[in-house]
C-alpha cells in the first residue's frame, strides 16, 4: 500500500471479502428525514433506510468497499416513557430510537446516522484534513484528531481480528 493510495481499492475489496466471507453482521444506514408540519397537522422526523455497513470502529464500509466516517448509532426500539433521566442528551437519544422505529427498522436493529461518505480521491488523501490521509507514501487513518495516525491496512486488519473475538 506504499503506492500512494493506488492500492486502497484492493485493500477495500479484500476487507469486504473478508467480512462476507466471515459472515460479520453488517449495520443499517439511515439518513434522517426531518418532520414537517402543515398547519395543526404535522409529521414526525423518521430514519430512513439508506443501506448497509459494517462498522469497523471510526469507519462504515458497505459492499460496494465505500468508506465512511462514522456518526451516531442508535437502535430502532420505541423507548418507555423516562421515569429518572430527563435530561437533554437523553431525551435526544430516545428521540432517535423513536426516529429509526418510524423509519421501518426491525425492532432494536442498530442503525447508523449522521455518517460522511470519505473521499478517497489522490487529492483528498494527500491534503490529509480528513479521517484519511497518505504519510510517506501509506494511507493512514486517525481515530481522533489527537492521536497519532494508523496505517490504514494495520487499523483494518486490526478492527477485523476484534471482530473474531467478539
Amino acid at each position: 500500500m506504499d503506492d500512494g493510495g493506488r492500492g486502497l481499492g484492493e485493500l477495500l475489496q479484500r476487507t469486504v471479502a473478508e467480512l462476507e466471507a466471515r459472515g460479520i453482521h453488517d449495520e443499517a444506514l439511515g439518513t434522517v428525514k426531518a418532520g414537517r408540519s402543515f398547519g395543526p397537522i404535522g409529521t414526525s422526523t423518521k430514519i430512513l433506510s439508506a443501506g448497509r455497513a459494517w462498522r469497523l470502529g471510526v469507519l462504515l464500509i458497505d459492499r460496494d468497499a465505500r468508506l465512511y466516517e462514522t456518526g451516531s448509532v442508535t437502535r430502532a426500539i420505541v423507548p418507555l416513557r423516562a421515569v429518572t433521566n430527563r435530561s437533554p442528551e437523553a431525551e435526544s437519544r430516545r428521540d432517535d430510537r423513536r426516529a429509526a422505529a418510524r423509519g421501518n427498522f426491525a425492532e432494536g436493529e442498530v442503525v447508523n446516522f449522521d455518517y460522511s461518505p470519505i473521499d478517497l480521491s489522490a487529492e483528498a488523501l494527500a491534503d490529509g484534513r480528513g479521517i484519511l490521509g497518505l504519510q510517506d507514501g501509506a494511507i493512514m487513518v486517525r481515530w481522533h484528531a489527537t492521536d497519532p495516525p494508523r496505517r490504514l491496512d494495520a487499523y483494518l486488519a486490526d478492527r477485523l481480528s476484534l471482530l473474531d473475538e467478539s
